[in-house]
């Protein structure tokens, strides 16, 4: 990812940013992965919070140009003989058990949920 930030900052000419590209792609990931708000990504960087949207935005904006579109994703899972569509998280406010415990999904700690992910075959 810092690779596609340094070329994406040469490509328009961008002399000066706040972070380097290696700080900016770290941004970006916690965000991806952390599911971040950007007032705590701007706080934790040093960055204000329009700058924070701006380098998350642009940055999902050059991965989205990478990835396949619909048809060819389609045409590359026909190929294969399995493919796992990637989960989501449900949001739910049910409870259970004796505890009245809430379901949590150990990816989004905190979070009450449950996380669906199907395996289908791509012969239907």
């Amino acid at each position: 990812m810092v690779g596609l930030v340094r070329d994406h900052r040469r490509r328009i000419g961008s002399r000066y940013r706040a972070l380097s590209a290696e700080r900016h792609a770290l941004l970006v990931l916690v965000h991806l992965r952390r599911n971040e708000t950007f007032p705590a990504l701007a706080a934790a960087f040093g960055v204000g919070l329009a700058t924070a949207h701006r380098y998350v935005t642009e940055v999902v904006e050059l991965l989205a140009a990478l990835a396949p579109d619909l048809r060819a994703a389609m045409r590359i899972a026909a190929r294969k003989a399995l493919v796992i569509r990637d989960g989501t998280l449900v949001p739910i406010d049910r409870l259970s058990g004796t505890d009245d415990r809430r379901f949590y999904s150990g990816k989004h700690a905190g979070t009450a949920g449950t996380s669906h992910s199907s395996p289908t075959r791509t012969a239907g």
